[in-house]
């Protein structure tokens, strides 16, 4: 089960809709119980012990009494708080000079992928576009899974490479038109991003070339323990206007979120993630 970092609403035919919180939460209403709550959400009563009552100090206390809940007070529903409390952990303070590992310089697949308004209506973008070949061109999170997957075929990706808009205003990451990526909305994306689930080296990355991505450091630990790769981003406004020369750059810093729960600021960008024309002009002729 894809547990979601907004409020969300369970329930199941026959059953009155019930809510929780993205921290856990639920109001108990007339006609609530745990066994309602189990099956609103699991669509069985097997479930009644993962729900516990607000403790000291914002901890938990055991429900001794699974009958007895009270019209009025708050239930936690465990799951959906311990991922609320590892998601929403403190953002690393930890910042290094050196830049991060590097991903492989020649082996596995980089794709690079560019949604159609950054690349067209963005004077920066449009300049990327024309100095880009074998891009992947998107306009919505079906276009942007679907284009990966038929340029990636049966190899592994070691680079991929998302360049799109993001926003200062929490809004999130821009896919199109009609898809905004952002850690609230994550879950109702999964069944597609999870296609490229498994599809990653080991030593693989992902880069948002977004400005202010690196800001959205929850959706960059979903997306990390989706895919299971490296996810890096900058966290102030990106550039990707130079890419014979791999000019990007972006004006504060990039915030890293290893595969292996690593996570650091660094000032650097490996220069296997830059966008090198001539290493992907290798790549191609070597069949990566």
């Amino acid at each position: 089960m894809q547990l979601p970092l907004s409020d969300k609403r369970y329930g199941v035919p026959g059953i009155a809709w019930m809510w929780v919180q993205k921290t856990g939460e639920i109001d108990v209403y007339h006609g609530h119980s745990l066994s309602y709550y189990s099956k609103a959400i699991y669509g069985n009563f097997s479930h009644i012990n993962e729900f516990y009552r607000p403790g000291e100090n914002g901890g938990l206390q055991e429900i001794v009494n699974k009958d007895l809940i009270r019209i009025g007070e708050k239930i936690i529903w465990k799951p959906q708080y311990d991922y609320y409390i590892e998601m929403n952990g403190p953002r690393s303070g930890t910042s290094v000079t050196l830049p991060p590992d590097q991903a492989p310089f020649f082996t596995g697949a980089e794709i690079i992928a560019i949604e159609t308004t950054y690349s067209w209506d963005d004077a920066a973008g449009l300049l990327e576009t024309v100095t880009t070949f074998g891009e992947v061109q998107f306009n919505s999170m079906p276009t942007f899974v679907d284009g990966v997957l038929s340029a990636l075929g049966t190899r592994s990706l070691s680079v991929l490479h998302v360049q799109v808009h993001g926003s200062s205003e929490g809004s999130g990451i821009d896919f199109g038109s009609h898809d905004m990526l952002r850690e609230g909305t994550f879950h109702n994306y999964e069944p597609l991003l999870r296609k490229l689930a498994g599809r990653f080296r080991a030593d693989g990355w992902v880069f948002f070339r977004a400005c202010f991505g690196g800001q959205y450091h929850v959706l960059m630990r979903q997306i990390r323990d989706l895919w299971q790769c490296n996810v890096i981003s900058g966290v102030n406004w990106q550039s990707n206007w130079l890419p014979l020369q791999g000019g990007d750059f972006n004006q504060g810093a990039y915030y890293v979120v290893k595969a292996n729960g690593e996570e650091y600021t660094t000032q650097m960008l490996p220069g296997s993630l830059r966008h090198l024309t001539g290493r992907r002009l290798i790549r191609w002729a070597t069949g990566e």
